[in-house]
C-alpha cells in the first residue's frame, strides 16, 4: 500500500501534467481584434493582451514604414508595409503561451 506521501506525490504530478497539456501543448491559429491602445484581444481569451506580451510577424507593423529600394538603374522602389489599426481583425497563432499576429484579416 502507498504511503500518503506517494499518493500526494503523484496526485500532484497528474495535476501537473493535466494542466501543462493546455498551457504547452496549445498550438492554434485563432482570430482576434486590434483595440484600444493597440492591444491584442484574442477571440478565446476574457481579456486583452498589451502590445509588450504579444509578437507580430516582420511583414506587419506597428508604426507606418516605408522601405526604398534604389536600383543600379537610378530609379527607386517604393515598398509600403502594412500596419496594425485599431479595430483590426488578425489571424493569431498561438504557440505555447506566446501570441503572434501572422497578418490582418479582410
Amino acid at each position: 500500500m502507498a504511503s500518503s506521501c506517494e499518493k500526494i506525490g503523484e496526485l500532484l504530478c497528474n495535476r501537473m501534467k493535466d494542466t501543462s497539456k493546455y498551457v504547452y501543448g496549445t498550438n492554434a491559429l485563432i482570430l482576434g481584434t486590434i483595440t484600444a491602445g493597440m492591444n491584442l484581444k484574442p477571440d478565446n481569451l476574457t481579456y486583452s493582451i498589451p502590445p509588450s506580451d504579444y509578437l507580430i510577424c516582420r511583414s506587419l507593423r506597428l508604426n507606418s514604414e516605408t522601405l526604398y529600394i534604389k536600383e543600379s538603374q537610378n530609379h527607386t522602389h517604393e515598398l509600403n508595409y502594412p500596419v496594425l489599426k485599431i479595430g483590426d481583425r488578425v489571424l493569431v497563432g498561438v504557440i505555447g503561451t506566446e501570441y503572434v499576429i501572422i497578418d490582418v484579416v479582410v
